[in-house]
């Protein structure tokens, strides 16, 4: 955190000169939340959004800070945005999924969960995320093939994979 300060003085002064860019307010959104200032950091994001409606990252940083909110709903919504607009951001995707778990909406996760895995199959994130969705809708033998291959990933250096598969399979 000591670095963020350094960073937002730099951004402001970025700022200064190129009002409307929207990748700078987008740092400035991302260095408010990192920092604790939600609201802020909300409403730069979303002076970002509306210079460049098609920047997925301001939609993903604001995701971002609504699950720091615990705003769930607000959360997805931004989540979604920020797919709509980069249908191959892994993060999103995760963030989404993770999200439709944990509220126990794992039909909605799927579709999603099954891109992430196609845009990355060698990533245990998504491996464990797929696994999570399927274990939730009683699929345990392909939550077993998903976290398994987590766990073959991650030469077994994951306990989360290592945990989640051994609930699958008992």
């Amino acid at each position: 955190k000591g670095a963020l300060p350094q960073a937002r003085k730099l951004v402001e002064g970025l700022l200064a000169k190129h009002p409307r860019h929207a990748v700078l307010l987008n740092m400035l959104g991302s260095i408010h939340s990192q920092s604790g200032q939600g609201p802020q950091a909300l409403q730069v994001l979303r002076a970002a959004q509306k210079l460049d409606p098609y920047y997925a990252e301001a939609w993903y940083n604001e995701a971002q800070e609504w699950r720091r909110q615990d705003q769930g709903d607000n959360a997805i919504r931004a989540y979604r945005a920020a797919i709509a607009r980069a249908p191959g951001s892994e993060k999103a995707l995760l963030g989404y999924v993770t999200l439709r778990n944990q509220a126990m909406q794992a039909e909605q996760a799927r579709p999603f969960a099954e891109r992430l895995v196609a845009l990355s199959p060698k990533s245990v994130p998504a491996q464990i995320a797929l696994g999570n969705t399927l274990t939730l809708l009683r699929d345990y033998p392909g939550a077993e093939a998903a976290l398994a291959e987590a766990v073959k990933l991650s030469r077994g250096t994951s306990a989360e994979a290592l945990m989640l598969l051994a609930q699958a399979v008992s």
